[in-house]
């Protein structure tokens, strides 16, 4: 049949692209009246009629893959676009960039799967299932945008012929409150940065004789662990506290607090406006207690003046953020699991524990997704209290409506 109805409500298209001897076009609808479908139809066979005995062209993957970088590549995150370029040009371009794009088939997308996993195993490190699931995706969406620009006719890839691979839950990495307040201390813990810079200092090259001189010398090497330099660059590190105290108020991405500005802090209202280029949206947060605290000790400044710098007043970078958080993990000795980004994670599981529900964690985290948030919902006990004393409060009532009841002595008459 040319057009069929499926269960789910959406509707198939069936059309024949080249009159006789060409081939058959099939499309899927989205949940669409039966008319519309119809008019669908009626375009599609129309369209198709006036490419009979014409060579149409043929578009390879290359070709296509390039223009989604240029077009639509600076619509994303910063992160998620070098992501996607490293993707397509490292990865996808040259295992289909010669492959006509409608003659793709899903076994293919199976095929290069099976040749990454051979490859990295012979390599020593297995490919990780995500890292394939983010390389078809990147893939499918290529297509699917240029079927929605009419560059290609077909869909290579009907609903559901490629199957997601099954990823591995991730285990939840957060700071536990004691490893915090300990993380924390060692912003002012002087001796063990001696000690660290002692441990970890690094002499010059030995060199004989020199100027004249009998013996050896070494010349050049490492700051002094007691030095006022090694001191001055442990106020440098110290500097980055506030920021990663803010990551833990916020459970912001590291990204988005190393850029608000003062123009998204309103202390008159109390709330603080973060811009997030993952989702493309800002999510609002009340300013908490300690929060408040952090932003009045900052220098001030104003409109697009970062809120979190360096000493100098410049802008953090994260190398340098990252070399902060390294070294107070490591004066700390706390665990070398712990990232930046367990932050994030940190602030989300400690509400979670406390028995916030997992919706308003989702809000102050800026999910667009439920599902994203729900992996918390575990670390919370509350759902699981309300629904094991369910069992009681059943048993109770079932308990009372069987209790025999008691009735009022009769009263005889005389």
């Amino acid at each position: 049949m040319a057009i069929r109805k499926r269960k789910d409500g959406t509707f198939v298209l069936r059309y024949l692209e080249g009159g006789k001897g060409g081939v058959y076009r099939q499309e899927t609808l989205g949940r669409v009246s039966h008319a519309e479908a119809i008019r669908i139809h009626k375009a599609r066979v129309g369209a198709a009629s006036g490419r009979r005995g014409k060579d149409y062209r043929r578009v390879i993957f290359a070709d296509l893959a390039e223009w989604y970088l240029k077009v639509y590549a600076p619509e994303l995150s910063p992160k998620w676009r070098k992501d996607v370029e490293r993707i397509v040009r490292a990865r996808l371009i040259p295992e289909f960039g010669r492959m006509e794009v409608e003659r793709l088939t899903p076994f293919d997308v199976d095929a290069y799967r099976r040749k990454r996993q051979e490859e990295s195993e012979n390599a020593g490190r297995a490919v990780a299932p995500a890292t394939l699931n983010r390389e078809w995706a990147v893939l499918h969406v290529i297509v699917r945008t240029a079927i929605s620009n009419r560059l290609i006719e077909r869909d290579p890839f009907p609903s559901n012929s490629v199957k997601v691979m099954r990823e591995p839950k991730s285990r939840l990495i957060y700071f536990t409150p004691e490893e915090w307040r300990g993380f924390v201390a060692a912003f002012d813990d002087v001796a063990a940065w001696r000690a660290y810079r002692k441990k970890n200092r690094r002499l010059g090259p030995v060199i004989s004789g020199a100027g004249g001189s009998p013996g050896e010398r070494r010349y050049g090497g490492g700051m002094l662990s007691d030095s006022s330099a090694s001191d001055d660059a442990f106020d440098r590190i110290r500097a980055a506290l506030p920021v990663f105290q803010a990551l833990l108020y916020t459970g912001s991405r590291r990204g988005e607090i190393l850029d608000l500005r003062w123009k998204d802090v309103d202390l008159v209202r109390g709330v603080i406006r973060i811009p997030q280029p993952k989702t493309k949206n800002a999510k609002t947060i009340p300013i908490s207690e300690t929060l408040r605290e952090l932003l009045g000790v900052l220098p001030r400044g104003i409109g697009e003046a970062h809120v979190f710098t360096r000493r100098s007043g410049c802008a953090w970078e994260p190398s340098k953020l990252r070399r902060a958080f390294d070294v107070a993990k490591t004066l700390a000795k706390l665990r070398d699991e712990l990232t930046i980004h367990s932050l994030r994670h940190t602030h989300a599981s400690w509400l979670a524990i406390e028995g916030v529900p997992i919706r308003t964690i989702q809000e102050l985290l800026g999910h667009s997704s439920y599902r994203t948030t729900e992996k918390y919902a575990h670390l919370s006990p509350a759902h699981l209290a309300d629904a094991v004393n369910l069992i009681g409060k059943i048993e109770k009532g079932a308990a009372e409506e069987a209790a025999p009841v008691e009735k009022p002595d009769r009263v005889t008459r005389k």
